[in-house]
Formats: structure tokens, sequence, C-alpha cells
């Protein structure tokens, strides 16, 4: 069955049709429409469903067909000839097939020609790690959403990406409150790319959490650039709507409660408070978030630690953790 990675990115591939065409430096003539099922039931001898497929034009001339593909698969380049051949003989007109991928080596296998036909080899379009953008413009994103989501996720945890990561969170968020996403695709699309972003601040806390302040560095850049954007509380509610209270309640009680109590009593020590609060709320919503059980001992442990350093341990644990008993097992 295939990943929500998998499904997401063929979802909005389709959704953004005319986006992923002009990545590969293809203009198209007329509206994009997405038939109700992405299969061939009628071609004969044998049923084939591609991941997405949608049509161009009225009348249609041109088919699309959307491919995700995470992993070589020898066998797969015989299938996507058959559905090629299932969309001219569906829609007499040309078909274009679109591998998307989060791997290089998917992406240079995938580009290699299919010898279906002697001396007409066919060369398949292919999106992924080195032609697909790492980020796109945040007005872009607030407009179209699932751009954001489908640069995380073809991406991955890059160690620049983090402005991104949360002008996407943002994005989703403001979609679904304008009842343009729903609920349930709003809720998966910021449960992937909170995901990634952990990945990425798990392994910046496995290198800094000894050696730097990073995770307070990144507050403050938050909250500058909320504040600068005027949109903080947007930013704030949108999160929490999100993902049910998650992640951006804690780093609003971090913010409001440490650094801005911290500017009136001395900014150095705000910036103390601050990272400490809101790394503890940060650890109780990434708990609830991804439903690990939270007891009052931990709740007592927690509030009972006044080391910066170990709550960026155990709140980079909290994102990776199985087990609640993971995340507070003693450090050697």
């Amino acid at each position: 069955m295939p990943s929500a990675t998998h499904e997401v990115i063929g979802k909005i591939a389709a959704q953004e049709t005319t986006r992923m065409l002009e990545l590969l430096g293809i203009q198209i003539q007329g509206n994009v429409h997405r038939p109700d099922k992405s299969d061939f039931k009628n071609f004969k001898p044998a049923e084939r469903f591609a991941d997405q497929l949608v049509t161009v034009g009225d009348p249609i001339n041109l088919s699309v067909i959307f491919e995700v593909q995470l992993e070589v698969a020898k066998a797969k380049p015989a299938t996507w000839v058959g559905y090629v051949a299932s969309a001219f003989h569906l829609y007499k007109v040309p078909c274009l097939l679109v591998v998307l991928t989060n791997k290089r080596r998917v992406e240079r296998w995938a580009s290699l020609p299919i010898e279906a036909a002697y001396g007409q080899p066919l060369t398949l379009r292919v999106l992924g790690p080195s032609n697909f953008p790492k980020s796109f413009d945040a007005e872009l994103v607030r407009q179209m959403p699932g751009l954001g989501v489908i640069c995380a996720l073809i991406h991955g945890p890059a160690p620049d990406a983090e402005e991104h990561y949360f002008d996407t969170l943002e994005a989703v968020a403001a979609a679904q409150r304008r009842d343009t996403l729903d609920e349930e695709t709003a809720s998966l699309y910021i449960d992937l790319v909170v995901q990634k972003a952990s990945e990425m601040w798990r392994k910046l806390m496995e290198e800094k959490v000894t050696t730097g302040p990073y995770l307070s560095d990144l507050m403050n850049r938050l909250h500058a650039q909320a504040s600068q954007k005027g949109r903080q509380e947007g930013l704030e509610k949108g999160i929490e709507q999100g993902i049910e209270q998650g992640i951006e309640q804690g780093i609003e009680k971090g913010i409001e409660k440490g650094i801005e109590k911290g500017l009136e009593q001395g900014i150095e020590k705000g910036r103390e408070e601050g990272r400490e609060r809101g790394l503890k709320d940060a650890i109780r919503q990434v708990f609830s978030g991804r439903g690990l059980e939270w007891t009052t001992e931990y709740e007592a442990q927690l509030e009972s630690c006044h080391d910066a350093d170990l709550l960026g341990l155990w709140l980079g644990r909290s994102s990776t953790a199985v087990a609640s008993t993971e995340v507070f097992q003693p450090t050697d």
C-alpha cells in the first residue's frame, strides 16, 4: 500500500499540474480536469491504475499521468509504458508521464530511455531533488500551500529549510481557516511537514545541544519574523488549529512568557527563561501531537529540569521516540 508521502506527492502534483509542467519547461493550453479515478478500466486485456491522471483542454488535447516512485523497481518501466498506451487508447491524444521522486538514484534511473518500441525509445519526464525547487516564494506558498508541502517531501530535512517549513505550516493552517483545505488533508500535510522538520531539528540538536544555543536563536528568529510581518497571532493560532493544540502553542508560550517577560526584566535573563519555557511547552505539545503517554511523573521531571541542553535533547528524542520511556531515559 502506498505510503502517505507517496499519496500526498501524487495528489499535490495533480492539483498543481500547470506548475509542475512549468518546472519541466512545458506550457499547456486549456483547463485541467481530474477524472473521478486514476484508472483505465476500459483498457483491455488488463486493468491498469496510475497514481494520478489529469486531462488538459476542452476538448482534451493532452493527458498527463503523475507517477510517484520512491525506490528503484526494475519492472516498473513496463508498467509505465502500459499507462501511456492506455491513456492514448482512451483519449486519442498525446500522453505525458511525469515521475516524481525524493531520491537522486531513482531520478537517474527513471530518466533512462525505455526500449519499448524498436528504434524509438520512450523517455519520461522526471521531477526530483536535482530539478525541483527547494522552496517557493512565501506569497506563492500562501496561495498554494501544497507547493510548500511537496518541497518538504522531495528535499527532506534540509539544514536551511526552517523558514520554508514555517511558511508552509502557516499557509496550510490559513487555507484550512479559509475552508479551501479540509481538516483531514490539512492535518496530514502538517503532520508530514512536522516530521521532516523534526528530523532536521533532531539532527541539529544532536550536533549543537552541548556546543551552542541553536534553539534559542531559532526562537528569536521566529519572533522577529512574526513581528516584522505582523502575523504572529495568525501563525500561532493556525498551527494550534492544524495540529490540535500542537507545537506552535509551545513556541507561542515560550516567546510570550519567556522572551517578552525577559525583555521587561532584562534581555539576557528573558532569553534564558524563554528558551526553557519554550522547550518545555514544545515537549508537551509534541507528546500530545504524536499520541505519546504523558504522566504526572513526566510532568514533575520536566518542571524540575532547568538545564536547557537536556531539555533540547528530550525535545529531539520526543520527535522520533516510539515510547515515552525513550525520551526521559538517562544520558550517558
